[in-house]
């Protein structure tokens, strides 16, 4: 892919803007309009202005890509508003994969770390916010249509000196966690350094105190750290960082996980590995489709949404998309990333996340995977 002209980066902070709301989208229609509005304005004010480049290979992707969700969709439940959000989301996906050979890999790399600083820049007020005044700042119901509880307290930081459990834009702090990170691990694995963006969001994604999040971003630090050149200070001051959360994390960790402190994390997330053994044949092979009612009761165990939601994709994927689904997943995922083997690794550790199919921060990580992927040698972007 061809690096854009130095007048293109202007217009940047309007890609890195429809990237922020992209992954808003799963809880905002309001988001979606005005990530395309964002990107529409990147399209007509960059210079030389980006053109879509549909290339055989694209077009192949793509209707294999749905031909397969599709299949898989009809064996379970249809529920419409799904639909039409999956055919949103997906859609956008396609979009900067058509675009991203004429924007270019810099230009793209350079928006994702303002997206990663955008993101953590609300994160940072909020927490800030809370420290100085005690009160919330609530962003969440700022970004949705429909009131939503912001999940920010925990009985897991009683006596800890933390207040809250910042999410930023985002209702949970894994949701924040999950957005966030995994572009700053591929920001950081595609350029082996760690940026100033890659730092910010590696740290507030460990702050954020989701159990899944401190996990998951301790392993993606370990890969940064093994991966990255040189940056001796960057890499012990980060290290040095994660090491004095550790108690505090542990503690979280002890109080949420082992004792259950506001529910029962555990068992909650067996009740999908319970139905999964207990269904029949072809649901194992093939699942239990993609677009239910997540408030309706889901297959035959009865299961809720975020019992099937709140397990890491692999789990997700079984469930949805049985043996057949996981393992064409699988083998797609690691043809299109074989030329960067640290970008598969990475995206593997990042699915450890909670993600689903209507979740729309999986799809901007994809992208991002597929796009940096596609480029032969290693760059150097913004610090």
């Amino acid at each position: 892919m061809r690096a854009p002209e130095s007048g293109a980066s202007v217009s940047t902070i309007w890609l890195s803007l429809s990237m922020v709301c992209f992954t808003l989208v799963t809880f905002s229609y309001r988001a979606a309009v005005l990530s395309a509005l964002f990107f529409f304005i990147y399209v007509i004010t960059a210079r030389p202005r980006p053109k879509p480049r549909i290339t055989p290979t694209l077009a192949i992707s793509y209707l294999l890509s749905s031909s397969f969700l599709t299949a898989f969709a009809v064996r379970g439940d249809i529920h419409p508003p799904y639909l039409l959000k999956y055919l949103g989301i997906s859609n956008m996906f396609w979009v900067l994969l058509v675009y991203a050979r004429s924007i270019g890999i810099p230009q793209i790399a350079r928006a994702a770390h303002q997206f990663v600083l955008i993101h953590s820049a609300f994160f940072v007020a909020q927490l800030g916010y809370h420290i100085a005044t005690g009160e919330l700042l609530d962003f969440n119901n700022l970004v949705r249509e429909d009131y939503a509880l912001t999940i920010s307290t925990s009985r897991s930081l009683e006596g800890l000196g933390i207040g809250i459990r910042a999410s930023g834009l985002f209702s949970e702090p894994s949701f924040y966690s999950m957005s966030v990170f995994p572009i700053a691990l591929m920001l950081g694995l595609h350029e082996r350094r760690i940026s100033t963006a890659v730092a910010v969001g590696t740290m507030t994604s460990f702050l954020s105190l989701s159990v899944a999040g401190m996990v998951i971003t301790a392993a993606g630090a370990l890969l940064l750290l093994i991966s990255c050149k040189g940056q001796r200070f960057i890499k012990l001051a980060l290290l040095s960082i994660i090491v004095a959360l550790l108690p505090i994390s542990m503690t979280i960790y002890e109080r949420r996980v082992v004792d259950s402190v506001d529910y029962d994390a555990i068992a909650s997330r067996l009740l999908v590995v319970d139905h999964i053994k207990s269904q029949a044949l072809a649901d194992s092979l093939f699942g239990n489709g993609m677009f239910w009612n997540e408030n309706a009761p889901i297959g035959h165990t009865g299961l809720s949404g975020y019992h099937v939601r709140d397990s890491s994709f692999y789990i997700y994927l079984l469930f949805t998309t049985g043996v057949a689904g996981l393992g064409v997943f699988a083998a797609t995922l690691v043809a299109a990333l074989r030329r960067k083997p640290r970008l598969l690794i990475a995206t593997l550790v990042a699915l450890l996340f909670k993600y689903g199919v209507l979740v729309s921060s999986l799809w901007m990580l994809l992208a991002l995977a597929v796009i940096f992927s596609s480029e032969r040698s290693d760059t150097t972007g913004p610090s």
